[in-house]
């Protein structure tokens, strides 16, 4: 198997079986809106809460929607990993990590018609607070879970990765150049 595959396969994997043990642990141990855990006081806790819609809780309810979503997704993220090369590692972990992400999230909308998020940011007080509630309007960041994070990192790496893969390719010498040079 090809190195990209593997990659792939393992960051897959571990994203998708890190979101489902995850929500399993808060679904068996926290009511939902009821119990909290303190992580970080006044800044991180856990909460088990239901999110029908997308990010933001945006179109609530439409889950053929989001399945339909999934599989054009899943369908361009496998088209993009046979497109890699072999030695683009870090583009095929990050569309593994979007991958996970993006099963794991579809399977809670498969089985339970919503997705489990239990992540909270929030501020109280002081100037992060303060931001929060000019960009969001809140002091709370919307809940979210493993997957979203996965998500969210995966775009992030494969962007970077591309930026930077293109810069690599603006230092490399034109071989019709050298020939001509020569």
């Amino acid at each position: 198997m090809q190195k990209r595959y593997s990659i792939f396969a393992a960051v897959f994997s571990i994203t998708l079986l890190a979101d489902q043990v995850s929500k399993q642990l808060v679904m068996r141990n926290l009511v939902e809106g009821v119990d909290q855990i303190d992580i970080i006081d006044h800044w991180l806790l856990f909460e088990h809460a239901r999110n029908t819609g997308g990010a933001f809780s945006i179109m609530e309810g439409q889950m053929l929607v989001f399945g339909v979503f999934t599989a054009v997704a899943m369908a361009v993220l496998g088209h993009m990993l046979w497109q890699l090369e072999d030695d683009q590692r870090l583009l095929a972990g990050a569309l593994g990590m979007i991958a996970g992400g993006a099963i794991g999230n579809g399977i809670d909308r498969l089985l339970y018609a919503s997705v489990t998020d239990f992540i909270r940011f929030y501020a109280e007080s002081g100037p992060l607070s303060e931001l929060m509630v000019r960009t969001i309007n809140s002091t709370a960041w919307p809940t979210f879970n493993v997957a979203d994070v996965a998500l969210i990192a995966g775009l992030l790496i494969a962007g970077l990765g591309m930026f930077l893969l293109e810069d690599a390719e603006e230092l490399e010498p034109d071989p019709a150049a050298e020939l001509i040079a020569d």
